[in-house]
């Protein structure tokens, strides 16, 4: 026999349903993506080159970073490197070239395991454990990430070895780390927003008895949303 729901439960349905509604259209909107660069491998990136801007063709350039000030902290960078994409959130305050010509042991950016442009974000960020490698642009330290790989994708260096040239480390699931690998680099501008993340989940619902839930709301680098938020359920 179909459940038949009270007008209450109708109401809350419908506007569950009007949000998602709502956050895939928002999604969809807000997915723009500007190729910043394109490495083939063969070229050592440095931050005079992030700041300044090279290209030898199409297939191995970088944009100048300052063109992208006007955008200041609300955005995502994306790093593709074969099989892998990282998404990094900057920490407040912090422009596109600030995130780019910084080693991980500044502190510039947030890690977010899942891309934070998905109608299913949950505003999960996570502070990046610093390389050892002083002057290695992006990256983490080792084992940061997962079994599949040993860091996150670093996109350029600094100091004097030539040889680290395109990004490092792994192009696919298992792949030994090293430098020389092909790689792009995408912006793509994100409005602030708040997220709902679940602490305690509601649990099957007993007539006439209360369902208690607990969520957790923050923004974007999770940190806490402090004003009032009211709540239609």
């Amino acid at each position: 026999m179909p459940t038949v729901l009270s007008p209450a439960s109708r109401q809350a349905y419908a506007v569950v349903l009007a949000l998602m509604v709502s956050l895939l259209f928002i999604s969809a909107a807000d997915a723009e993506e500007i190729v910043i660069g394109v490495l083939d491998g063969s070229h050592k990136l440095t931050t005079e080159d992030i700041k300044n801007g090279f290209k030898e063709n199409d297939k191995n350039f970088i944009n100048s970073c300052g063109k992208f000030d006007v955008h200041g902290d609300k955005f995502v960078l994306i790093i593709e490197m074969g099989k892998f994409a990282d998404y990094l959130i900057p920490q407040k305050g912090v422009h596109l070239c600030d995130l780019l010509t910084s080693p991980t042991r500044e502190q510039k950016y947030l890690y977010a395991p899942q891309d934070p442009r998905d109608a299913t974000w949950d505003g999960h960020t996570f502070p990046v454990t610093p390389s050892i490698y002083e002057d290695a642009l992006g990256g983490s330290a080792e084992g940061y990430v997962n079994a599949e790989r040993s860091t996150l994708s670093f996109w350029g260096d600094n100091g004097s070895n030539d040889n680290h040239t395109g990004g490092c480390c792994a192009l696919m699931p298992g792949q030994n780390a090293a430098w020389y690998r092909p790689y792009r680099l995408l912006f793509s501008p994100k409005e602030p927003a708040m997220y709902l993340a679940w602490g305690t989940k509601p649990t099957v619902a007993v007539p006439n008895v209360p369902v208690v839930f607990e969520v957790n709301l923050w923004n974007m680098r999770s940190e806490p949303v402090l004003e009032n938020v009211t709540f239609n359920i």
